[in-house]
């Protein structure tokens, strides 16, 4: 990896609100085992944090969602 791509892995990384030692560690262990700046982007960006009020708007909208399936179904019989 060029230090432009560690520079990318590192702000994706602080993005994260991980430690500086963390980074530092998982940059070094990255050098060690040859990985490819691609394969290190796939992963981190697995690793991005959920939006917690999108998290909370689709258990609004389930519970919604199964309140008017409960009441249809209350109708219904």
């Amino acid at each position: 990896m060029t230090q432009f791509e560690k520079n990318q892995i590192r702000s994706k990384l602080c993005r994260l609100n991980l430690s500086d030692d963390f980074i530092d560690q998982y940059i070094s262990k990255l050098e060690r085992n040859f990985e490819s700046y691609a394969s290190v982007c796939a992963v981190v960006d697995r690793w991005e944090k959920q939006d917690s009020g999108q998290l909370i708007l689709q258990a609004l909208v389930c519970g919604l969602i199964a309140a008017i399936a409960g009441a249809w179904l209350a109708v219904v019989r």
